[in-house]
């Protein structure tokens, strides 16, 4: 496996998308609702309409910056031995630097899980896959997925159990 560290353009890009989700306070149960609920409770906050914040940038910076540091800590397990050869240098958490710049997800819902997917990847090396905060994005994952596939017309017709 091989590790990438996501640069800063894409965390700062994937906050805004996460905090646009998070500050949705739609009442009708569709996949929007979902995915701020879900957004919601991973960042530790009450999931239902009425506890969209009024600006969930701050939480999902904090959030993004702990997703970023995990990813980190990945690359160098998954490279500890050529850091140790001195064939590449260790890396360092860097200052990330988070602009708000969008109000409105511009990201398609299955775009949104793709790009935490890939996060997800890069922090699958040494003990980080291990850590509560893989596992919790692990589940948001899961859970964003199936808000998509609870909204499908076949999902819907689908037979509950099993008919011999």
């Amino acid at each position: 496996m091989s590790t990438l560290i996501a640069n800063n353009r894409f965390l700062d890009k994937l906050a805004n998308e996460l905090a646009a989700r998070a500050e949705d306070s739609g009442k009708s149960v569709d996949t929007d609702y979902l995915f701020a609920s879900y957004i919601r409770e991973f960042l530790g906050l009450g999931a239902g309409a009425f506890d969209a914040p009024v600006d969930a940038f701050p939480k999902i910076t904090e959030m993004v910056e702990r997703l970023y540091s995990a990813n980190v800590s990945a690359f160098n397990a998954c490279y500890k031995e050529s850091i140790a050869a001195g064939r590449i240098e260790s890396a360092k958490v860097e200052s990330l630097e988070f602009k708000r710049k969008a109000y409105w997800p511009e990201w398609s819902h299955v775009q949104t899980i793709k790009h935490l997917q890939y996060l997800l990847y890069q922090m699958a090396e040494g003990e980080v896959y291990k850590s509560d905060l893989y596992n919790k994005l692990e589940k948001l994952i899961s859970k964003l997925c199936m808000a998509i596939v609870d909204q499908m017309p076949e999902y819907e017709k689908a037979k509950w159990g099993f008919e011999s």
